[in-house]
């Protein structure tokens, strides 16, 4: 039996009760699944999108944003790297933005080299791209683990006693990236390593990222020692950068200012697999 009776129902008073009822349940629902879906949407989402609270994730119908996740995962979510490569400073992935006119004659250039130069390159010269991540599972990362199980039979047993380990789950093997460039990475590879040392080189180089020497440089004696402030480097230096980009680390020991920021550089900070000794200091 009704709380309310017909005739009642049809008063104005007991109507808009009604309607009010209908209203602050369906304002709760909404309250209740709005969060929801909000959570779901952030599976979905990385670093470089986390904090931008949307139901459809931006990079769905964002070209912009999806080159950024692009970037990102390309560069293993280190913005040191990302850096490095690009020559620029950019605080974090949110800031990059898609090359407007991309120069082919770079690109053709770049291919050659790679194609001509790329089967003497090591561990020192480039990192794997999309191997490692922290909320999600890169391509090359699950690669690597499929290609572990399959040779260990699928059986951690076999696996830990293969690489004398003691992981409880195929989870637990994620190859971190390291700074190839500096003068602490040594490249001895032992073990599970050293697997994956042969996993990268025989990766195609589409799945490389190449250290660049010159942002390295850039990013770790310029940048420090001027605060960033590019004005303050071209005038200190005698220099005329448009941007850290263009700057282009000396072969040879330069002379002028720049020599005591390139003798610190080759001195204590580059790995010393990237230096070389003229055939005429070799001389006897």
């Amino acid at each position: 039996m009704p709380i309310i009776g017909r005739v009642g129902r049809k008063t104005f008073k007991v109507r808009f009760l009604n309607i009010s009822i209908h209203v602050i349940l369906l304002l709760g629902a909404v309250t209740m699944i709005y969060p929801f879906l909000i959570m779901v949407s952030a599976s979905f989402k990385s670093n470089v999108d986390s904090k931008r609270f949307s139901l459809i994730p931006s990079y769905f119908h964002d070209e912009d944003m999806l080159f950024r996740k692009h970037v990102e995962s390309r560069m293993n979510e280190e913005s040191n790297v990302m850096n490095e490569v690009y020559g620029q400073r950019f605080l974090s992935f949110e800031f990059v933005e898609p090359v407007s006119k991309p120069v082919g004659e770079k690109r053709d250039d770049w291919q050659e080299f790679i194609l001509s130069e790329g089967r003497n390159h090591n561990q020192f010269d480039f990192y794997v791209a999309e191997s490692f991540g922290r909320k999600i599972e890169p391509l090359n990362n699950r690669q690597f683990r499929q290609l572990v199980k399959k040779e260990n039979k699928n059986s951690l047993q076999v696996y830990n006693q293969h690489y004398n380990s003691s992981v409880e789950s195929w989870d637990e093997i994620n190859i971190e990236a390291k700074d190839i460039l500096s003068r602490g990475f040594n490249g001895d590879y032992t073990g599970i390593l050293h697997r994956y040392k042969e996993f990268s080189e025989a990766l195609p180089y589409n799945q490389r990222i190449y250290a660049d020497i010159d942002g390295y440089f850039v990013a770790n004696e310029l940048i420090p020692a001027f605060r960033n402030n590019l004005e303050a480097v071209n005038m200190e230096l005698d220099l005329t950068l448009p941007n850290w980009g263009s700057f282009v680390t000396p072969q040879y020991r330069p002379e002028g200012k720049l020599r005591p920021y390139w003798d610190h550089f080759v001195k204590k900070t580059l790995n010393i697999h990237h230096l070389r000794v003229k055939d005429s200091a070799r001389e006897s």
